[in-house]
């Protein structure tokens, strides 16, 4: 059901889209590619091209900003690819693993509480570089997610515990298409299922957060056959309670 996958290009697209959010560390980068201003329109580009079948580097071309950038920085961007591309592949196998030993049959419970049919198949693009203590994730609907492994050259079982995660964290997020919800509430039920939640690691939720008060409501109402839309405005008052504040 899910791939773990590994693309220069996206790669390449992803920091630009991570850099312009803040939500990573990268001090191997050079400081000309950190440096560059990607706006929302080229954020909405780079979506774009992730959910293309083409070939990625024939679609950028087709963006002049992101031309300019993949152009310029073509050379040393191959160079880092290959000089670290091991320690992805290490990555890689050892996520792998993690996917192998899940219970996937666990993602019913998403399908009874969101009314919504899991993906046929979920892509999940691996992505180097990374230096932050936190683990971060993209997913764009349909069936794309984007995994940043925290402390990149640095990776232990500890952290790869942590980043499948937040990896689990990432494919919540595609069942969860409620366009006219808050995004901070939207965030609060995806973390009542992982990284620490319904799905994984239930007994590490922190105390006296949103996600503590939500977990035992949704359970129960699984348990019930009842789901979100029965529960939103329960959900919604609850939600004014105490947040994590890490990135996922």
């Amino acid at each position: 059901m899910i791939k773990i996958k590994l693309d220069k290009d996206i790669n390449f697209l992803m920091i630009l889209y991570q850099i312009s959010k803040n939500q990573n560390s990268f001090p191997d980068l050079r400081e000309d590619l950190v440096n560059y201003h990607i706006s929302e329109e080229d954020r909405k580009h780079i979506k774009d091209i992730l959910r293309s079948d083409e070939k990625v580097e024939k679609i950028i071309l087709r963006y002049e900003k992101l031309k300019e950038i993949y152009e310029k920085n073509k050379r040393f961007w191959d160079s880092y690819w290959d000089f670290h591309i091991d320690i992805l592949k290490e990555l890689q196998a050892k996520l792998i693993k993690k996917i192998n030993d899940f219970d996937w049959t666990e993602l019913k419970k998403l399908e009874i509480f969101f009314k919504i049919k899991k993906p046929q198949k979920i892509i999940a693009y691996l992505c180097m570089g990374n230096n932050s203590l936190a683990g971060t994730g993209n997913s764009f609907h349909p069936n794309i997610c984007i995994l940043f492994p925290r402390q990149f050259k640095n990776n232990t079982e500890k952290t790869i515990r942590d980043d499948f995660g937040v990896l689990i964290h990432e494919i919540v997020h595609l069942f969860l298409k409620l366009p006219n919800e808050d995004k901070k509430f939207k965030e609060n039920l995806t973390k009542s299922f992982a990284p620490r939640g319904i799905l994984l690691d239930k007994d590490k939720v922190d105390k006296n957060t949103v996600q503590e008060k939500m977990i035992p409501i949704i359970e129960k109402a699984i348990d019930k056959n009842k789901n979100y839309f029965d529960l939103r405005e329960e959900l919604l008052k609850i939600n004014g309670g105490k947040e994590i504040d890490e990135p996922i």
